[in-house]
């Protein structure tokens, strides 16, 4: 019996030690201020098809960062863990997870998005918009508490926060600032646990 539980633990340590080298960190922060800096930089093309194909390119550009990342610098330095069937029972649930939280900040920020191009829509958001905001941040710290959860990943806790922040403040102040503010809290941690896990973990020969 204590074989099993400590082969258990072993596998915890080892599913948990793949979020200690920082990129999910800078992934999420990178995702927020990439919003912020591409309703800028995008946020006046004239047609929405464009627009919305310009936020999809970016968000794909930070995704294939964080694959590139888990690929060529954690792999590398960790190897290559194939986990029991209970952890990929797990894996599966916070893949799920993670794609239903994706999916609902996508389709909320292209509403938000088309909601503002019709002014008179926009107003009446804007009349609600206290309400709107605290039900949007809810439910993304909901989200990431699930995700959290699955993925024995206590930091995402603190980062639903700083999301639910980011997407409340950002239709509360009709700026897109709360984003990038939101975002830097969590690409500054992310960068110094990245730095870490480079030291602590140098690339073998």
């Amino acid at each position: 019996m204590s074989q099993k539980i400590n082969l258990k633990e072993i596998e915890r340590k080892a599913y948990t030690s793949y979020h200690q080298d920082g990129l999910w960190d800078l992934y999420l922060g990178l995702l927020l201020a990439v919003m912020s800096i591409s309703d800028l930089l995008f946020g006046n093309i004239e047609s929405t098809l464009w627009r919305y194909a310009m936020y999809a390119v970016v968000i794909g550009l930070v995704y294939l960062i964080f694959w590139a990342g888990k690929k060529f610098i954690t792999v590398p330095r960790m190897g290559l863990v194939k986990f029991g069937p209970a952890r990929k029972v797990r894996q599966k649930k916070t893949a799920a997870i993670i794609t239903i939280s994706v999916l609902a900040g996508v389709i909320a920020m292209v509403l938000l998005l088309a909601v503002k191009s019709d002014p008179s829509g926009w107003e009446a958001v804007l009349e609600g918009r206290g309400l709107f905001a605290a039900g949007l941040g809810v439910w993304i710290a909901f989200i990431f508490s699930l995700g959290a959860y699955f993925m024995n990943f206590a930091r995402l806790y603190v980062y639903g926060v700083f999301f639910a922040l980011g997407f409340s403040g950002a239709i509360l102040l009709d700026s897109p600032i709360m984003f990038f503010v939101a975002g830097c809290l969590i690409l500054l941690p992310g960068l110094v646990i990245f730095i870490r896990f480079l030291r602590d973990y140098p690339q073998p020969a």
